[in-house]
């Protein structure tokens, strides 16, 4: 029987390593930001009439289950409604802008 040596036997136990460890990787990226529990708006509710220009600007904020817990200004998609279904009558922007 033929004997390879040292250096043969640490090349297969580096390749067994490899192949452990890349099977045991996560398959895509973590979410970092965990998961949103609640959204909260500020102001709660306006009258238009009370702010310069009659505009008003709405702020929407994250709680997520993890760090970090609050995100200030939280991303969203802004419409208006009026005793529970969807209105014309008020226009909101992009930014949260009424």
């Amino acid at each position: 029987m033929k004997s390879y040596g040292l250096p043969f036997s640490c090349f297969l136990l580096f390749l067994a390593a490899a192949i452990a460890l890349a099977c045991g990787s996560p398959a895509g990226p973590r979410n970092t930001t965990g998961i949103l529990k609640s959204v909260s708006i500020s102001p709660a509710s306006a009258d238009a009439q009370n702010y310069p220009l009659g505009l008003v600007q709405f702020t929407a904020t994250g709680q997520y289950t993890t760090a970090p817990f609050q995100v200030t200004p939280l991303t969203a998609t802004w419409g208006a409604c009026y005793q529970g279904s969807a209105t014309n009558g008020v226009s909101v922007s992009s930014n949260g802008v009424a």
